[in-house]
């Protein structure tokens, strides 16, 4: 009767490990971030949402002086999706001109 009690023990902690583990990579995949374009009146900005939730609304450059938006959808979609990944990382989504320029993306000129 001893070694029954201890192997349904056992077995409902078992039971309860998985459980928890399933649920650690569930919360996982819900902090999936992700890019949305938008246009502005002036060129285009981006998004980053966690699931329906908007985190960040950028509609300008960041790192560059004054509001300038990206010239194009394809330069916000590039930045977007870094400050995605730093995020994703749990890194700072902060953006330098360093990483703007290292993916060409076209600045402004004043």
């Amino acid at each position: 009767m001893k070694w029954f009690s201890l192997t349904i023990l056992l077995l409902l902690f078992i039971g309860l490990l998985l459980y928890l583990i399933s649920e650690r990579g569930t919360k996982e995949k819900k902090s999936e971030f992700k890019v949305q374009v938008v246009a502005t009146e002036s060129g285009f900005g981006y998004q980053i949402l966690n699931g329906e939730k908007i985190l960040i609304k950028q509609d300008f450059i960041p790192a560059v002086q004054g509001d300038k938006p990206f010239a194009t959808a394809k330069d916000a979609q590039l930045i977007g999706n870094l400050v995605a990944q730093k995020l994703s990382n749990g890194e700072s989504p902060v953006v330098h001109l360093k990483e703007i320029e290292n993916l060409n993306i076209t600045l402004p000129l004043n």
